[in-house]
């Protein structure tokens, strides 16, 4: 079991979330399920050190930011700057 400031994720968690993907019929993984976290905590503000935090990761791990996906809405907004005279 890895503990990581109080939040304790081990095999059990693994298996627990692996049972309700196939309960619900959800193709996926632990992974699939620390990417749709890591990139749904950014996209609403959080910072990086609280998603680190959230997905097991140490915080200012640059690990994290594998996990982080900008959505396509607020990538092509960030590049609007550049329309601007």
């Amino acid at each position: 079991m890895n503990s990581n400031n109080g939040i304790y994720i081990g095999v059990g968690s693994t298996v627990a979330i692996k049972r309700a993907f196939k309960k619900a019929g959800i193709e996926g993984s632990i992974s699939h399920l620390m990417h749709f976290c890591a990139s749904q905590l950014i996209n609403a503000g959080y910072s990086k050190e609280l998603t680190a935090m959230a997905i097991g990761h140490v915080p200012g791990s640059r690990m994290t930011d594998d996990y982080i996906h900008p959505y396509e809405k607020e990538l092509s907004e960030a590049f609007e700057v550049f329309d601007k005279e």
